[in-house]
């Protein structure tokens, strides 16, 4: 019969081999089973595609904050391959097209970024300028309703973004504003 310590010792021994799986999860896919990256590889591989991934990340950051679309629009997709689910990267492209007048692959690329957690309320912002500026009306009126209630209040970017100042007569975008400046109530 096993004793107290022998329990114990098991224990340590289970909660080891969990974490120990773990790791290796994470280092070979990153734990995300939709990863693009084979699964299974040398830990100094994963290392060295993840490093390849960051620098090229980097370069892509640097061509948007100097508004270098095209390198935005070039560089994008193969970051994407990699990795899906980052934000910044679908923010950057929406962005880059949306400066290139490409208002549909801009949506799509908002869209991509307004469904992660990571900045939804001002993905979805941008995403309703988007649409605001395909003639969809409607469409970028609820998109604003839903970042509103995912707590999006900076009224002033607002008030002066491409695509929602056309936006400035309507009574729902009026009672949008009114409630981000607390108040209740039609204007």
């Amino acid at each position: 019969m096993p004793t107290r310590d022998d329990r114990r010792i098991g224990r340590w021994v289970g909660l080891l081999l969990m974490a120990a799986v773990g790791v290796a999860v994470f280092m070979s896919g990153r734990g995300t089973s939709d990863s693009k990256e084979p699964a299974g590889g040398s830990i100094a591989s994963n290392r060295l595609d993840e490093r390849r991934y960051l620098d090229r990340r980097r370069e892509l950051h640097r061509a948007a904050l100097d508004q270098r679309w095209d390198g935005v629009i070039a560089g994008a997709p193969e970051l994407l391959a990699w990795r899906d689910d980052d934000a910044d990267v679908w923010r950057w492209l929406g962005m880059a097209h949306q400066h290139r007048g490409d208002f549909e692959r801009s949506a799509e690329a908002w869209e991509q970024a307004a469904a992660l957690p990571v900045l939804r309320a001002q993905s979805l912002f941008r995403l309703a300028a988007v649409t605001q500026l395909l003639g969809q009306t409607d469409e970028a009126l609820d998109v604003l309703d839903e970042a509103y209630e995912l707590g999006y209040r900076d009224v002033s970017t607002l008030r002066e973004i491409q695509g929602l100042m056309s936006l400035s007569g309507d009574p729902r975008f009026a009672r949008l504003i009114a409630s981000m400046e607390g108040r209740d109530g039609a204007p």
